[in-house]
């Protein structure tokens, strides 16, 4: 027998949502869907023996999903969830809201990489370009810290919950970006 319960959820605009019960969440055919589960964006919860605290609080499902993989690869020792803030300049202006990077992952081979993850529609211009544009001055910035430390930096774009893996220069390039002034000042936290 099909499972035909809805969301229930009522959107701003008064109209159910039309997606099924707990749709693309951890207990399909019941409750609301993932866009109406978590009202409070930083709400959604991870928990994993590979967090120095055993949890965290996510800012999104995509976030979410990609510490779930984090868990599940075995060549990962461990992971933080936003554990740098790290200043940036957009358009010549210090920006007083700092950027955090998404994850820091420490390997069982040594490496460190910083991982900052995006969705395709996040990504692209011209639908978004302020963003991209704060995107580019925060992702030059991040490039710049884990050079200085000699880590890497890569971006997991998300696109139909498949991962695209992209460096700051696929970033340029993809965008056709040549470059900017950055100037960053790190805070460790």
């Amino acid at each position: 027998m099909k499972n035909d319960a809805k969301c229930g959820h009522i959107k701003r605009d008064g109209q159910a949502c039309k997606l099924s019960a707990g749709y693309d969440t951890d207990h399909p055919g019941t409750g609301k869907c993932c866009h109406h589960e978590y009202p409070n964006p930083y709400s959604i919860r991870h928990e994993s023996k590979k967090l120095p605290e055993g949890f965290c609080v996510c800012r999104s499902r995509y976030e979410k999903n990609a510490l779930k993989r984090l868990d599940s690869d075995l060549n990962v020792m461990r992971y933080k969830y936003e554990p740098y803030s790290i200043h940036y300049n957009y358009n010549g202006i210090a920006i007083e809201d700092n950027y955090k990077p998404d994850v820091w992952v420490e390997y069982m081979d040594g490496r460190k990489t910083l991982i900052e993850i995006k969705t395709r529609a996040e990504m692209s211009i011209p639908r978004n370009e302020d963003t991209y544009e704060k995107n580019y001055a925060k992702f030059r910035a991040a490039d710049l810290f884990a050079k200085q430390r000699e880590i890497g930096f890569i971006i997991w774009v998300y696109y139909k919950w498949e991962i695209e893996v992209w460096s700051f220069n696929d970033f340029c390039q993809k965008a056709g970006r040549l470059g900017t002034r950055i100037c960053i000042k790190v805070i460790d936290s």
